[in-house]
């Protein structure tokens, strides 16, 4: 008895030692977003991975990216990594899967408010006029249904790497489906961060079952609500090791 009772405290010893580091994280890197890499990397053929997703998952819970040699597309929420293979199924990521390209943050909503009806064109002035300042990025979630959701992904690349938009023409695969239900993960960022993060709205998606994600390319809601977490700070870890593809 004396052991099983030893056991049972050595666990909560244990869980209360992750709840204590991950609040302890969520403090320091509070209204930061954090980039591991930059779309800058990426978009020249930087695909290596050289950050784990478990490491990455100390800057904040909530957030996207890819994985190494381009194999799919990431979506960060909750606190989980999930990969988007090339057929959008979608799956927790292993932890010791690595990221040339991830951006995450510790999600707080300072904003909500709920929508209907809005297409993509009608979302992006509504967000307009409720942001406050157009210099600050904002992490953004949309959860609810969607009348129509246009979503990709990508196969791994063989090396020697292309540029991504060679990669993104000749191997990406799309689908649109039709009254869906889930969340769209992303950020605004405004034009002066382009080095680092695609300027304007970026969109992964979750289905509600947990299914189905990707990169989204477009879409209409239904109803939805939308929260918005606006940060100051963004900081950046470099890929020193990050190999390009070559001018052509």
């Amino acid at each position: 008895m004396k052991h099983a009772l030893f056991l049972i405290m050595t666990g909560c010893l244990l869980a209360a030692g992750c709840q204590s580091a991950r609040w302890q994280a969520s403090t320091e890197f509070a209204d930061t977003i954090t980039h591991a890499g930059t779309i800058t990397d990426l978009a020249a053929g930087g695909y290596g991975g050289f950050i784990a997703v478990s490491n990455v998952l100390r800057y904040g819970d909530f957030g996207l990216g890819t994985f190494d040699g381009l194999d799919g597309e990431m979506v960060v929420w909750s606190g989980v990594v999930y990969r988007a293979d090339v057929d959008l199924h979608l799956a927790p990521a292993l932890p010791d899967a690595s990221t040339p390209f991830a951006v995450v943050t510790w999600f707080a909503p300072d904003r909500m408010f709920d929508v209907e009806r809005m297409d993509q064109g009608l979302f992006e002035r509504a967000m307009a006029l409720r942001r406050k300042n157009e210099r600050l990025p904002q992490a953004i979630t949309v959860n609810g249904q969607f009348s129509r959701l246009h979503l990709r992904s990508v196969p791994v690349q063989p090396s020697p790497w292309r540029p991504l938009k060679e990669a993104l023409a000749s191997d990406s695969r799309d689908r649109v489906l039709t009254n869906a239900t889930g969340r769209m993960v992303g950020y605004f960022m405004p034009p002066p961060f382009d080095a680092l993060h695609p300027a304007g709205y970026h969109f992964h998606f979750i289905s509600a079952d947990g299914m189905t994600g990707g990169h989204v390319l477009g879409f209409d809601i239904a109803r939805a609500r939308i929260e918005i977490d606006a940060s100051d700070r963004i900081q950046v870890l470099v890929n020193t090791n990050a190999s390009v593809a070559s001018p052509r």
